[in-house]
């Protein structure tokens, strides 16, 4: 049975790629709408050397963006989400309540990584991880939602911190299928810098997201 629950990654990927997802560590840090569905994602890929670092609680408002269920309503995010990897893949992945807003605490959070991923969704947190990540030469990918109908995936050394401008993303209409499709594609840059080292910069809207037909 465990060889069967990678068998499509590994027919596509193969064995010695799977291998190296296995073994790379990575931290994903906010496991809220980027980062709850991307550390999914990526556990059912093969990455199963993962961390996942948090400070919030579930809420009811994020039952339409994250994979949570109602009876898991005030539970810590990182808790709920290493149950949720744990029951659909097998992979116990590593747990972390923390709030990210000490650059020394951060650093030892970090250390052992082979990749960081900035998922958080305020830019305290993500000036002391960049500081970090920096500091302890890690590469730093950031994910996240820009604006209404815009998501970004930019590697650290192109990257431009945001303002701080008080509108949630999550909060504007359609918002999940941007989400999936914003994790899917960082998903995907990410098997790609773990398989042979390639950075990819991407930025996207719905409407990159297109159904063609013959008919």
């Amino acid at each position: 049975m465990a060889n069967d629950l990678l068998l499509h990654e590994r027919h596509f990927r193969s064995n010695s790629v799977l291998e190296r997802f296995n073994q790379v560590p990575i931290t994903i840090c906010g496991a809220g709408a980027i980062g709850a569905n991307l550390t999914e994602t990526l556990a059912r890929q093969g990455f199963h050397t993962l961390q996942v670092i948090d400070s919030d609680r579930i809420e009811s408002h994020n039952l339409s963006t994250q994979p949570w269920s109602l009876n898991q309503i005030g539970v810590k995010k990182v808790d709920a989400l290493r149950l949720i990897v744990f029951s659909i893949i097998n992979v116990d992945i590593k747990a972390t309540h923390l709030t990210f807003d000490d650059r020394n605490l951060c650093k030892k959070k970090l250390q052992g990584n082979q990749l960081i991923i900035d998922a958080f969704d305020n830019r305290t947190s993500r000036e002391c991880l960049q500081s970090a990540a920096q500091s302890l030469n890690i590469p730093l990918l950031h994910i996240g939602l820009e604006g209404f109908g815009y998501g970004e995936v930019i590697w650290d050394e192109d990257y431009v911190m945001p303002e701080n401008t008080g509108v949630d993303g999550c909060d504007y209409p359609m918002a999940r299928n941007l989400i999936m499709l914003t994790v899917a594609t960082a998903a995907e840059i990410i098997a790609k810098f773990v398989t042979d080292g390639t950075k990819i910069n991407r930025s996207l809207t719905l409407g990159d997201l297109k159904i063609h037909s013959d008919v």
